[in-house]
């Protein structure tokens, strides 16, 4: 991951009021073509404008990236490499967030399929009058596969959920087969994973919203980006044509 610059709060402050100042004119804009579509007079979808931005419209967006840029104390220049840095931090953030949701399904994808093992197991014991069964008894059959329910509890690591590790003996690999399972036993098993999977998903959710927001964040600077070039080689073009 990039070493990212640290930016002065003042300086983060005045970035952070550029683009919500921008934000804010795009829903503005958004707001009065809307009402232009909708039959309203120029004078309607003009106040509609006004209303979104509640009170008197903000400066046109260069002279506002120029009044910025003044009180900074900084150069153009330096203003892109403030947004650049800015761009860089989104970035990680997009970086961060891409890699928590692609864990996030493939832990959930592995949950899944524990879940289905014992879903299998749980309908095999029911399947007893006594609600309980030898695990050495029964046999299950997974995406075709007829396996032994002590084979697929060692396969799929259910030892654990199953609560099974009391029962374990060293050097023993055969443990399983007298080893009584309960229906409940198998019910809180499923319940446990399925709490588990709840809270991958809630989480996965946050980390797409934070992507959703580093993106968006990352789109705002680089229309700053392009405002300061386009400012800057506007004041190169002056130069040029004072010099005629």
């Amino acid at each position: 991951m990039s070493d990212a610059i640290a930016l002065n709060p003042n300086v983060q402050a005045q970035i952070d009021l550029i683009n919500n100042r921008e934000a804010q004119r795009r829903a503005a804009g958004n707001a009065e073509l809307a009402a232009l579509e909708n039959g309203a007079t120029p004078e309607e979808a003009a106040r509609a404008f006004t209303q979104v931005m509640q009170g008197a419209p903000a400066p046109a967006a260069r002279a506002y990236v120029q009044q910025a840029i003044q009180m900074l104390n900084i150069t153009p220049e330096g203003f892109i490499a403030l947004l650049q840095t800015q761009v860089a931090r989104e970035d990680e953030k997009v970086l961060e967030a891409r890699n928590a949701i692609e864990n996030a399904i493939s832990a959930s994808r592995e949950i899944s399929a524990r879940m289905q093992v014992l879903q299998a197991i749980h309908q095999r014991v029911s399947q007893d009058g006594d609600g309980d069964l030898d695990i050495g008894n029964g046999e299950i059959t997974i995406n075709g596969r007829v396996m032994a329910m002590s084979e697929a509890i060692m396969e799929f690591d259910l030892v654990d959920e199953l609560n099974l590790g009391r029962h374990q003996r060293d050097g023993d690999t055969s443990w399983l087969n007298n080893v009584k399972l309960r229906v409940d036993a198998v019910q809180s098993a499923i319940d446990g994973l399925r709490q588990e999977q709840q809270k991958i998903t809630s989480n996965n959710e946050l980390s797409m919203i934070t992507m959703q927001q580093a993106m968006q964040q990352r789109g705002q600077h680089l229309q700053l980006v392009s405002k300061v070039l386009a400012m800057i080689g506007d004041t190169e073009r002056a130069i040029v044509g004072n010099m005629r």
